[in-house]
């Protein structure tokens, strides 16, 4: 039930997003062809560079792309947009003239806004005006006998007023290859000259079982139909029908015959449509012959002899299926990813539950889910235009600061590896490198076009350095300005910026857990702050008072893209309010679990206990979720795009770290009984793999199942290559990498990277400093009758404190095994001091007649190291 809640809530999601766009038809959206009519009824050509209104036509001179500018989505009235010809290049004027011209070069803005000074989305038939930003006039057309396009006033009225007309992306296009279905079911088509309706709807999907003969298949029933203007077709068009015998089909006197290469006048028709307008796919249209008869068909036979639209003469227009294999190659590319997930989710389902680990603090379970739905959130804004998805970026840094700065505040005082900071961040890198490489590695054979400057920064990519430095620049023969972090591996810079936040987790979380709850409550709030700061440099000063919102604009990338989108100082205060909400988490909702008390700082073992958390917290995924949704409802899309720098960098934190404890706990209905059965488990598991390749599968799916010739849409193929995919990387390439390149106890092996790390230790390696002779001598382990030795135990490993002080007065017991765990410290690290001074270990520092009081310093401790304090000094 769970598999298919899950499945059903995410294709509900993307039908909802597909009705949504389909609802909107009409709306004006970024990228979308558009045709511009003047009031003199002409629509605005290009010829060559020059900008035309001449003729009533709809062809390629008369296609506009309008994007919009630094961002997606629907066009609202007062928004910048650029305008580009079929050549590519965008509208601007001609220096030193008022004429308006298609010129490459930098793309200027247009202001698009209503004729009526009215607001709201832009729709086709609207009357316009378009206001070239940085000059202040209008675009006018005169009406003149040249019908030169012009912008020279400063005002509006008839001549700057324009229709704007959105090419309909349903509609039937000149070059498509079609179907014809007549009144019978049967579809139209060409075989021995002949033009005939014999067979019911064969179509792509009956395709295997026709006869194995070349001349006999479904192409038979493929016409490529050509006419109008050249691009969309319209009812009234003058159209001809080329058969997939390559000869097109024509009228002599009544019979439909496939007979001619050459195109005169038995080969034209005219299609008409009930209303008029666009031709669309699965239209019922009419041809009408030169002889003034329209085709019909009775029984098998095609003939002009209609004198009206008739039922008989009624041809249902629709997209044929891809000439050649390519139906036959999408079929079976679906049959498997069908086959897939559900070999996946009955595998999943069958294996054994991993008994519960074994002392330490409790694994937060169900956080893995609500990763994976961070994760399908960016999804859907990056392909299914669900511009609040983008929000759930920072999701995945406060989710970092949370679970690391939780593992380092649980972890007991003098307990846990030893380990430097150099060696600490390469651990955590090397589990995310395997998928990390492969992505890099696909996505630079997959997309061509990079330029010699992209392979410079190729380095950065590959030491995971990309989003550390402001390196911008400008690729040849493009005008927009771009960022290096996001050349190679697009979604991958979140991966640079997270290595430098390990940098700072330790030294971070140390001073946290000195925080006492008020301290820790009020930096939450200060840090959620931080928020609307960012909010007022990119919104007020950098989109309002500066203009910086172009991408042809320098500023755009660096400050933009680098320092508040993908950079590491926009997101840090997020990061930070992940370690705070850990050590608010430990306070109010663990406990002791040995004594079950309150934690102390001699607690060994920590327990959950719901019982002492805030009721929010208990059912903080229920209520963050909630609470999203109502944000998504209120505020909407265009109140996002207003304050695009406060959602995105922080505003919603309280909604994230509600889920984040609300799934900790496990107390909440969704953690309990949905996030924490084994699908979400897995779910999780694939979240990283799933995050890194949704543009790679994208580009996969979008050539196997092309627009025009793909049986079903692409976005409904993606969620399921997505889900396999990410799968078959998260087996075959993250463990495997995982396993190859971490050091295996077991077997007794150190991995390549653990050897490059301990060689980069010892190249800034601690020189010992002599000590009394007696300190440096082990010290017996205390017992129940003997008490520690009187030596000040050294500054715990990790400084951890979890709380300053006890407020509840320790018993006997208590004080005794207290006792016991300082004595058991103090031994264990002169131990391990005494371990690395034996010449035998092969450190380089290390030499057969040094005193036995000098101490030499292992390997694994550098200069990095300074959670160990041993009376060292480093080089």
């Amino acid at each position: 039930m769970a598999t298919l809640s899950l499945w059903t809530s995410f294709l509900v999601v993307v039908g909802f997003r597909l009705a949504v766009a389909s609802a909107a038809a009409d709306t004006i959206v970024s990228n979308d062809t558009v045709f511009l009519w003047s009031h003199t009824n002409h629509t605005i050509d290009v010829d060559k560079d020059v900008a035309r209104a001449r003729w009533q036509n709809r062809g390629s001179w008369q296609a506009l792309r309008i994007v919009k500018a630094g961002g997606v989505g629907a066009i609202s009235s007062g928004e910048l947009v650029f305008i580009k010809g079929h050549t590519g290049d965008c509208l601007q004027l001609k220096p030193d003239t008022v004429a308006v011209a298609a010129l490459p070069g930098r793309c200027p803005t247009w202001n698009i806004s209503h004729a009526d000074n009215r607001l709201g989305l832009i729709k086709s038939g609207d009357s316009i005006s378009l206001m070239l930003t940085h000059m202040h006039r209008y675009l006018d057309i005169h009406g003149d006998e040249d019908g030169l396009v012009r912008a020279q006033w400063n005002f509006t009225g008839t001549w700057q007023t324009l229709v704007v007309e959105r090419e309909d992306p349903d509609a039937v296009m000149a070059g498509e290859h079609i179907t014809l279905a007549a009144h019978t079911g049967a579809l139209v088509d060409a075989q021995d000259k002949l033009v005939r309706a014999r067979w019911p709807q064969v179509g792509a999907w009956r395709a295997i079982v026709l006869e194995a003969d070349e001349n006999l298949g479904p192409w038979m029933q493929s016409f490529a139909i050509y006419g109008g203007d050249g691009r969309a077709l319209y009812a009234g068009d003058r159209v001809t029908l080329w058969a997939a015998t390559g000869k097109l089909v024509d009228v002599e006197t009544q019979v439909a015959r496939a007979r001619w290469d050459k195109s005169g006048i038995w080969q034209r028709f005219h299609i008409e449509k009930k209303g008029g307008g666009v031709i669309r796919h699965g239209d019922p249209i009419f041809l009408k012959a030169h002889t003034g008869k329209y085709l019909e068909v009775r029984g098998e036979a095609v003939e002009a002899i209609g004198e009206l639209p008739t039922d008989a003469g009624t041809l249902v227009i629709n997209l044929a299926g891809s000439q050649d294999r390519t139906a036959y190659r999408q079929c079976a590319v679906m049959a498997v990813l069908a086959f897939g997930t559900i070999s996946v989710l009955v595998y999943e389902l069958c294996q054994p539950r991993a008994p519960a680990p074994k002392g330490g603090a409790p694994r937060l379970e169900a956080l893995d889910a609500v990763r994976w739905i961070a994760s399908v959130q960016i999804v859907l804004c990056h392909f299914y235009d669900y511009t609040w998805g983008c929000a759930w970026t920072q999701f995945f840094f406060v989710l970092s600061g949370f679970v690391l700065s939780y593992v380092e505040m649980a972890r007991p005082v003098g307990k846990g590896p030893q380990i430097s900071q150099l060696r600490y961040v390469t651990h955590r890198a090397v589990t995310l490198y395997p998928t990390y490489i492969v992505t890099l590695v696909v996505g630079a054979i997959q997309w061509s076009g990079h330029s010699a400057l992209d392979w410079m920064t190729l380095p950065l990519h590959l030491l995971l350095m990309q989003s550390w430095f402001p390196i911008t620049y400008k690729k040849l023969g493009r005008d927009s300005w771009q960022w290096s972090g996001l050349q190679w591996a697009q979604v991958s810079w979140f991966v640079s910026v997270l290595v430098i936040y390990w940098l700072m987790l330790r030294p971070l979380t140390r001073r946290v857990r000195r925080m006492s709850l008020t301290s820790c409550c009020c930096a939450a709030f200060t840090l959620w702050a931080i928020s609307a700061a960012w909010w007022y440099l990119h919104d007020v000063l950098m989109r309002g008072k500066h203009e910086c919102e172009d991408a042809s604009q320098r500023c755009f990338a660096l400050f933009n893209q680098y320092v508040i989108y993908h950079g590491w100082l926009g997101m840090l205060h997020v990061f930070v309010s992940g370690i705070v909400m850990a050590r608010i988490f430990i306070l109010t909702s663990m406990k002791d679990a040995e004594v079950g008390g309150p934690v102390t700082a001699d607690t060994q073992r920590l327990a959950l206990d719901p019982k002492r958390a805030p009721c929010f917290f208990r059912f903080g995924c229920c209520l963050g979720y909630l609470a999203f949704g109502l944000l998504v409802v209120l505020v909407g899309k265009d109140g996002y795009h207003e304050n695009v720098a406060f959602y995105h960098n922080g505003g919603i934190l309280p909604v994230m770290l509600l889920m984040l404890v609300g799934g900790s706990l496990g107390e909440d209905p969704m953690a309990r009984y949905l996030f924490q059965n084994r699908v979400f488990k897995m779910l999780g598991r694939i979240s990283y793999a799933q995050y890194l390749i949704q543009f790679n599968v994208w580009g996969i799916v979008n050539g196997l199942f092309p627009k025009g010739h793909a049986m079903v849409s692409p976005k409904v193929v993606f969620p399921f290559a997505l889900f396999v995919l990410s799968y078959i990387m998260e087996r075959l390439v993250t463990r495997v990498g995982n396993e190859w390149l971490k050091p295996s106890k077991e077997k007794q092996r150190t991995s390549s990277v653990n050897r490059v790390v301990t060689w980069l230790e010892s190249k800034c390696a601690c020189r010992a400093t002599e000590q009394p002779a007696e300190s440096s001598a082990p010290l017996p382990l205390a017992s129940a009758d003997l008490k520690a030795p009187p030596v000040a135990p050294p500054e715990a490993p990790q400084g951890i404190t979890l709380l300053e002080s006890n407020p509840h007065p320790p018993t006997d017991g208590q004080t005794k095994k207290s006792g016991d765990i300082k004595a058991n410290a103090v031994s264990d690290a002169q131990t391990l001091d005494s371990r690395y001074s034996s010449p035998s270990h092969g450190d380089p520092y290390a030499s057969s007649s040094a005193p036995q009081h000098q101490q030499v310093p292992a390997p694994g401790l550098s200069c990095f190291a300074r959670d160990i304090t041993l009376t060292r000094n480093c080089i």
